[in-house]
């Protein structure tokens, strides 16, 4: 695109040079030529968005990225150079005190009133300015179509960004929920854990008691079997013993018996021969 950098030179020697070029690259430098004439409700505006959610929002374009790659701050100071350019050709156009040149050679276009013709010739009608002020008046044109897509390119993703902060709600909302949730969880677990502990007390204590019973049942029934051991064999010795003495007795009632089986053989004699002596 042309450059319509443009230089006015005042009666008294002094050049005012307006930098313009339609495109964003010298959105910059018209922003700090044109600063000290923002009005109070536009630098309003320029004041940041709210700061994007994080999670998966952050990693989005800035809202304040149009899809041209401009910032809203360089879109609004677009705006409002192509509107003080355009106010600065229109006091070009009825003012007595400038000189118009041409930026690339330093030819001087037209004096005083542009509308006057150029370099005093009265058939050129500014022939050359025309020409330089329909440009401009294209670029301007240009801008400003440019400039409301911007805007409207802002506005669409002003919305988005509104859905999105929007969907970022919800879902804190819905990890504030899942983070009760969690404590609860977490107080439950903490709760079963602490009854866990305490039946696996007691079942060490029981077990441990179960354990010391069992030591002292081992035991009495060690003792026990030790003393029903020792009363067996008393038991034993006394049934061998009571064997002896009925084996002794046995033969000793043998004994009586044969003496007895004498004696009433004897007796048999006795009586039999008392009879023959009295038979006699």
């Amino acid at each position: 695109m042309t450059s319509l950098n443009t230089t006015f030179t005042k009666e008294d020697g002094t050049e005012v040079v307006i930098p313009f070029n339609g495109t964003q690259s010298n959105v910059q430098e018209e922003e700090e030529a044109m600063e000290t004439d923002l009005p109070e409700e536009e630098e309003q505006e320029e004041q940041p968005q709210p700061p994007i959610p994080t999670g998966t929002i952050a990693r989005r374009r800035p809202v304040t990225e149009t899809d041209g790659g401009m910032s809203r701050i360089e879109a609004l100071a677009l705006k409002l150079s192509s509107d003080a350019i355009a106010d600065f050709w229109k006091r070009a156009l009825h003012s007595e005190e400038f000189e118009l040149r041409r930026c690339s050679n330093g030819q001087i276009l037209s004096q005083g009133r542009c509308s006057t013709p150029a370099n005093g010739n009265p058939n050129m009608d500014g022939g050359a300015l025309n020409e330089e002020l329909q440009k401009a008046m294209k670029d301007l044109n240009v801008a400003r179509i440019e400039n409301e897509k911007l805007h409207d390119n802002y506005s669409a993703l002003f919305a988005s960004f509104n859905e999105l902060r929007k969907a970022s709600t919800d879902l804190r909302a819905e990890y504030e929920t899942a983070r009760e949730k969690l404590k609860m969880a977490a107080a439950e677990c903490e709760d079963w854990q602490t009854k866990f502990l305490n039946v696996k007390d007691n079942a060490n204590a029981e077990l441990e008691r179960a354990s010391l019973e069992y030591d002292q049942l081992v035991r009495t029934h060690d003792e026990n079997t030790k003393g029903l051991r020792v009363r067996v064999k008393k038991m034993e010795l006394d049934l061998m013993s009571s064997r002896d003495e009925n084996r002794v007795l046995s033969t000793r009632v043998q004994e009586l018996s044969a003496i007895c089986d004498q004696l009433l053989n004897d007796a048999d004699v006795c009586d039999g021969m008392s009879v023959v002596s009295t038979d006699a």
